[in-house]
């Protein structure tokens, strides 16, 4: 039994050493990248409550050596489609230019741990702004604004 014991000890001694030389997770980067897609907006009205956008983001993301971390992103994108009409069917409707533009941003604070090789955590405090801008030019123009928060 001890010989066995012994055996395995030895055979599990150089994955320990590994497991104590690991590299932590990176939470630093930057990306940009491009979207298309379809938002479901709940309204009370009997219209198609879906509206379609495409547009370019940024987001980024930055850990400290001490695990304090921090994050970003920006989003601005034009609306395609909105209850169920391109917006060139609203500027045909309207007889002038239809705009319909999108923009989001937010921030989140918070930490992020190492566990073990495999695995590692983060949470924090987040806050966000989305902005929908539709401008019929001759006519007037809207906006609505939502405030998220995240935990």
């Amino acid at each position: 039994m001890k010989k066995s014991f012994l055996a395995i000890a030895l055979t599990a001694l150089p994955f320990s050493t590994i497991a104590a030389d690991f590299t932590p997770h990176s939470y630093t980067y930057i990306e940009a990248a491009g979207f298309e897609g379809t938002t479901e907006w709940e309204l009370d009205a009997s219209l198609d409550e879906e509206v379609e956008s495409d547009g370019a983001s940024v987001r980024g993301s930055f850990r400290t050596a001490n695990g304090v971390l921090f994050q970003a992103h920006y989003a601005e994108g034009e609306v395609d489609e909105a209850w169920g009409l391109k917006t060139s069917e609203l500027s045909d409707f309207y007889g002038t230019s239809v705009d319909f533009d999108v923009k989001s941003w937010g921030v989140l604070v918070g930490g992020a741990n190492q566990i073990n090789p495999q695995m590692s955590a983060w949470g924090g405090f987040g806050y966000g702004r989305e902005n929908i801008e539709l401008d019929i030019r001759g006519v007037g123009s809207a906006d609505s604004t939502i405030d998220e928060y995240s935990i």
